[in-house]
């Protein structure tokens, strides 16, 4: 039996290793975890379940499917609510794991994975074509294991691990140092502009907030880091149109305006909570009502035929969790997730590490629909509790525990 049960954290670690590059994979992988669950619940610790965070997580979680049961979408829509199972069982099945390093290695291996497969994709498609187009995202998309701001977001959280693992694992400093340097220049070479931003805000946290280094080093190495981010954008092309810096600034607004999707989407959100239909408190009844208030939006303010066409073929979501909760579960479902994430930075804060994490899934976040996807699910909540349940293990560690 404890062989059995011993295998727990590595199925686990298979599961994240294979998130990019399988969605069935998971799938068959989770009630294995949650049968090796079962055979060991006796020496399961289920008190981190009372953690603020992840109490505040579980009511959003209760009220979202009351709700869907009250209005009936539940039932017509139960592919877009079972993924919410996922953050439900995720929580409880990492009260399992034995060794939480098993899953930052993963988290490493998976990134590599993803880089050096993306890599040899997008060398293949510059041989034959003799051109890297990483300011076109839908091409770019087709290049990439995952989309680019899952590819970078992967790339960020693989940076956080392989540093955070340099002390534990010393004898492999040398390959989590080139591991990190990596990501960083992964992100870089694609262009992910939120990913990129997450790197900057992060090094500018820890030399202002968390580093102890003398006052005029910390003036120095911000300036530094200025000044390389400026080189960087005169001499990455396809940084400086990502972020759509042109000679002028009318040039700049003209061109976001034509190739950030945001700024139709966003827009159309705030048009659509002026409906009749749309509860201030509750949102709207079905995401169906949300889809289709997109689409006519598209239609009557995007004048651009090719343009509207492929809005309307992409049939494009918020983009951004926390409209997305606004929309669908009106402010009460705003307030809790926005109290989760609250309530876990009130934990990890003074925690360099888990504050980072917590920042990259934030600012990941403001841009993508996470919760839209099956990926999207398991990623929010393998990290998100796994920022909940350390910060819990961080705090008891002066009284005995042994995790880390």
């Amino acid at each position: 039996m404890k062989k059995i049960l011993g295998i727990y954290d590595y199925v686990f670690a298979i599961l994240l290793i294979g998130l990019p590059f399988s969605k069935a994979l998971p799938n068959i992988l989770l009630p294995l975890l949650g049968l090796l669950f079962l055979l060991n619940i006796k020496n399961v610790n289920f008190k981190p379940l009372l953690k603020p965070p992840v109490v505040l997580l579980y009511v959003l979680l209760v009220y979202i499917f009351i709700k869907g049961l009250v209005v009936q979408n539940i039932f017509t829509e139960w592919s877009h609510f079972k993924k919410y199972l996922i953050i439900f069982i995720i929580p409880i099945l990492l009260l399992n794991l034995k060794d939480i390093n098993i899953i930052k290695v993963s988290m490493v291996i998976c990134v590599q994975l993803v880089i050096w497969v993306s890599i040899a994709v997008i060398t293949i498609n510059y041989l034959t074509t003799g051109s890297l187009p990483f300011t076109n995202g839908e091409m770019v998309n087709q290049l990439l294991v995952m989309e680019r701001p899952y590819a970078g977001f992967f790339a960020v959280l693989g940076f956080l691990f392989s540093l955070n693992l340099v002390n534990k694992h010393p004898r492999y400093k040398a390959c989590l140092i080139a591991s990190a340097v990596i990501t960083v220049l992964f992100v870089l070479l694609i262009a992910a502009r939120i990913s990129f931003l997450t790197l900057i805000i992060m090094l500018g946290m820890y030399i202002l907030f968390y580093s102890k280094l003398p006052g005029k080093l910390r003036g120095f190495i911000i300036a530094g880091s200025v000044a390389i981010v400026i080189v960087l954008f005169i001499f990455n092309d396809n940084m400086a149109k990502r972020f759509f810096i042109e000679e002028s600034w009318e040039e700049s607004v003209a061109v976001a305006s034509d190739y950030e999707p945001r700024i139709v989407i966003w827009p159309c959100a705030a048009r659509m909570t002026e409906k009749p239909s749309f509860n201030l408190l509750t949102g709207f009844k079905t995401n169906k009502e949300i889809e289709t208030n997109f689409i006519n939006c598209y239609s009557g303010v995007i004048k651009n035929p090719s343009k509207k066409e492929y809005y309307l073929s992409e049939k494009f979501n918020s983009h951004n969790q926390f409209i997305d909760i606004a929309l669908s579960q009106g402010l009460l479902g705003l307030l809790l997730f926005s109290g989760f994430l609250i309530s876990l930075w009130l934990h990890v804060h003074k925690n360099f590490f888990y504050t980072a994490i917590l920042i990259a899934v934030v600012l990941f976040l403001l841009v993508e629909n996470v919760l839209y996807r099956q990926a999207g699910c398991y990623i929010f909540s393998i990290f998100a509790t796994i920022i909940s349940i350390n910060s819990y293990t961080y705090n008891v560690k002066n009284q005995g525990s042994t995790r880390s």
